[in-house]
């Protein structure tokens, strides 16, 4: 049977991928309770109520405290950090607020979208986003378009492959004048169809 302390340092292995810090240093280990049969209990304190890498958390914690000998079973709740918590965390971080969600450092965001193909949505993203940067704006382009994607065609990119940094996140292609981009298209072979099952194709 594993003590707290043992479920405790197994959780720092787990690392919020936005804040990039243990979860234990964030202090978002609410609680941590541990049955006789072997059952242990997590809450974990999220940012915010819609956390889009929650999943990446609960696989997370469950993955770290099954390696515990005499473990039988993880059990993980959450919960959400009180607004004194989150700002007590942000001055811990030297940050004057925390993220909240993959898009919180963006400050426009421009969805453009059709119920019909051929209809110039992407003609409108790609010179849209030429007109913007122009402008002295940064720019990047997400073409979610997982049946028609153009943009690494239309921006240059040809047939250029995104890398994975050390943190394992995929790395923008940078367009003209450096616009960040990031396409369904650089995952496929050109001019070729995307083939997916339907779970892989409702996650992307």
């Amino acid at each position: 049977m594993p003590t707290r302390d043992q479920v405790i340092d197994s959780l720092r292995s787990v690392i919020d991928p936005e804040l990039r810090r243990d979860i234990v240093e964030l202090e978002m280990v609410r609680s941590v309770e541990i049955h006789e049969n072997g059952v242990v209990d997590v809450m974990v304190s999220l940012t915010t109520p819609g956390c889009p890498i929650r999943s990446h958390f609960q696989t997370g914690v469950t993955e770290a405290v099954r390696k515990l000998e005499g473990v039988t079973g993880v059990n993980i709740s959450f919960d959400v950090l009180s607004d004194g918590e989150k700002q007590a965390l942000g001055r811990k971080l030297g940050r004057g607020s925390l993220p909240e969600g993959a898009l919180a450092q963006v400050k426009n965001v421009i969805c453009i979208g059709s119920g019909k193909g051929g209809v110039g949505k992407s003609s409108v993203t790609a010179n849209l986003a030429a007109a913007l940067t122009g402008d002295g704006k940064q720019v990047g382009v997400l073409d979610a378009d997982v049946w028609g994607y153009s943009q690494p065609r239309m921006l240059g990119l040809g047939n250029e492959r995104p890398h994975v940094n050390a943190e394992r996140k995929i790395v923008p292609l940078k367009a003209y004048d450096g616009i960040s981009v990031m396409s369904i298209g650089f995952f496929v072979e050109q001019d070729a169809a995307v083939v997916w099952r339907g779970p892989m194709l409702h996650k992307a």
